[in-house]
């Protein structure tokens, strides 16, 4: 009677020798160890999932951050084992998932969510988030699957920034668009200026502060209030980015627009106002980062 056995649904980190045999089978298994081979490489890095994040908090300490259904995803965790792994519903993560197992999340910082396999208990995939990002040190603004220092666990699946206190700052992830959520105020480039008639230069308006450096291409809101007197003419807004310019002339009303962007090397992309008008017009201008894209 053969000995019953449950196959595991893994591969480990070496490969098995040649069993014992009439050599006419060798060519077999030889095939097969070939297959086995091929199948690793074939799955390295396989990620499966609805590429949704959902970001919320109400302080430094209470937050949660919900990570989309994952149908499959392969992990090879510290012992070299590669394993495949699937969620079947939503996965709310909080304090206790970040690295380091701090008191509270940082402010001003940005922090990458990342899916591993834990070795000491490999049943399911684990969850953390990290300040290292998915990009290495000499290279950090190429993306990379892999959280940095690592090639075959801790799969990159998303990132979001805090503000001033280390409240994660809301926003809305699908399909590598991240869009923050506006009603929290927290996107502003510039907000209440004031121009008076007459140009102003170009302007270098970094994104920083709210893009990590592996993005470049961003959507910006742009916003126009008439404020002074005799204002006929309108005002012209210029937003560039190592895309080019793109002016967005706006009337003598108050009105908004949306404008796409590629930011430059440094994460910038520039803005320049020309007010038009008899007597002394003047423009409360409003800039904002609307959402960027992976």
């Amino acid at each position: 009677m053969p000995t019953p056995f449950s196959p595991s649904p893994s591969i480990g980190a070496d490969d098995p020798p040649l069993p014992d045999g009439p050599p006419s089978n060798a060519a077999t298994h030889r095939e097969l160890l070939n297959n086995r081979r091929h199948l690793r490489g074939a799955t390295w890095a396989a990620l499966t999932w609805s590429q949704r994040l959902r970001v919320s908090g109400s302080s430094n300490t209470v937050f949660s951050i919900v990570v989309g259904v994952i149908e499959a995803v392969t992990l090879r965790d510290a012992t070299g084992v590669w394993r495949a792994y699937f969620t079947t519903g939503e996965t709310t993560l909080d304090l206790t998932h970040v690295e380091g197992a701090p008191a509270n999340l940082a402010s001003d910082t940005f922090y990458y969510v990342y899916a591993w396999s834990d070795s000491a208990a490999p049943s399911s995939a684990k969850f953390q988030i990290s300040t290292s990002p998915p990009t290495e040190s000499g290279t950090p603004t190429v993306l990379r699957l892999w959280k940095r220092g690592q090639t075959a666990n801790f799969r990159y699946l998303g990132w979001f920034r805090t503000n001033a206190t280390g409240v994660p700052l809301p926003m809305r992830v699908e399909r590598g668009r991240y869009l923050y959520d506006r009603s929290a105020g927290l996107t502003d480039f510039e907000v209440g200026t004031v121009y008076s008639g007459g140009t102003l230069a170009a302007t270098a308006v970094s994104a920083a502060a709210r893009v990590p450096p592996h993005i470049f291409r961003c959507s910006v809101t742009v916003s126009a209030l008439p404020t002074g007197d005799a204002f006929t003419a309108g005002v012209a807004v210029t937003i560039g980015g190592s895309g080019g310019r793109i002016p967005l002339v706006i009337g003598v009303g108050a009105e908004v627009r949306d404008v796409e962007v590629l930011l430059d090397a440094s994460q910038e992309f520039t803005r320049a106002v020309s007010v038009h008008g008899s007597g002394t017009p003047t423009v409360q201008l409003n800039t904002y980062l609307r959402d960027c894209q992976e």
